[in-house]
């Protein structure tokens, strides 16, 4: 409700946080104040950023008054950091905590809405697929653009795309969701998003050939559960279909261009890491427990270090609702449908 009124004309969304309560302060001189403030009282790291924050969101100043009163408020009364932020968020950015154990940090999440806000904005595009394939220009309603590119294809310019097909991941994964990114020596930038919630899986799979035809050369790692074992023999099927019309001579422009794209699709090989001679044997990825673990906190690990530079507000959004539940990281069900 929050995200939709945020994007609508006709409704206003107004931010009221603890900082709005001239009663959540801690006068000067009172026992709460010496206590958690003092004369010598400073800001810790953590503290200043989302001070900060508030500044450059709401243009409010935080005073010494009102984090003697917060500091009080967490150690005395809340006595958790995350419930504080749920109760009594400074941003609109600390205020939906999921249930559960965060996956990535608070200030991580917040570091990527700053960065996102920062970036040039995408080109939107609109993917229709039926008798023939178009790509149309559109406006940035997340209701109309299926197509968002930062970055054009560059020539000497090494990529990588993560496919996923609707309920391929898990049953709550309700969108098709192609994510292309550049390849650097020390990182990753995403360079572009599709994200559908409504199409076939062949459709899917002519997306995902447009795309790492145009961002030759491009390796694709397919989720291949469920409707991706659809995607995948649709690929497979334009693969031979190409090979047969060439040996009848029968190769227009066209289904030239096709097999030259399907020809280069690199497909991402599975490598068990406790495996002696380090061989693979499978392409693409069967979605398992012990996998998603390995995935999610190499992940985790590069973003927080910097080496992913995440430019899609709705990839933030919902790496800010995955929660550790019983040992495993999953996405919440509500936010995997509210968020793109």
């Amino acid at each position: 409700m929050w995200e939709e009124a945020k994007r609508a004309v006709t409704q206003k969304a107004i931010f009221v946080s603890f900082w709005a309560n001239n009663f959540y302060r801690a006068p000067r001189h009172s026992d709460i104040w010496k206590a958690y403030w003092g004369p010598k009282g400073r800001l810790t790291p953590d503290e200043r950023e989302w001070v900060r924050e508030v500044k450059s969101l709401y243009g409010v100043e935080i005073d010494d008054t009102q984090m003697a009163w917060w500091r009080w408020k967490v150690a005395e009364d809340i006595g958790d950091e995350l419930t504080m932020m749920q109760e009594f968020p400074p941003t609109e950015n600390h205020a939906f905590i999921a249930t559960g154990s965060q996956f990535f940090t608070a200030s991580s999440i917040s570091d990527g809405y700053k960065k996102e806000r920062s970036y040039a904005r995408p080109r939107y595009y609109r993917v229709q697929i039926g008798t023939t394939f178009s790509i149309l220009s559109s406006s940035p309603s997340r209701k109309l653009a299926t197509l968002r590119v930062w970055e054009e294809p560059k020539a000497k310019g090494t990529y990588v795309m993560g496919a996923d097909p609707a309920y391929g991941s898990s049953e709550w994964a309700d969108r098709f969701c192609l994510s292309v990114w550049r390849c650097y020596s020390d990182g990753i930038v995403q360079v572009a998003e599709f994200v559908d919630p409504d199409m076939a899986t062949y459709s899917f799979a002519w997306v995902l050939a447009y795309l790492a035809g145009a961002y030759e050369p491009c390796r694709v790692n397919l989720e291949i559960n469920g409707p991706g074992q659809s995607v995948l023999a649709e690929l497979q099927n334009m693969k031979r279909a190409f090979v047969a019309s060439g040996r009848e001579g029968n190769v227009g422009r066209d289904a030239r261009t096709l097999m030259t794209v399907t020809r280069n699709i690199g497909s991402y090989l599975y490598r068990r890491l406790d495996s002696i001679n380090g061989g693979g044997g499978a392409v693409h990825t069967l979605m398992g427990h012990d996998f998603k673990e390995r995935m999610m906190n190499t992940y985790r690990d590069y973003y927080e270090r910097g080496m992913i530079e995440v430019r899609s507000r709705g990839l933030l959004d919902e790496m800010k609702s995955i929660v550790r539940e019983g040992g495993a990281a999953r996405p919440l069900p509500i936010a995997r449908k509210m968020t793109e």
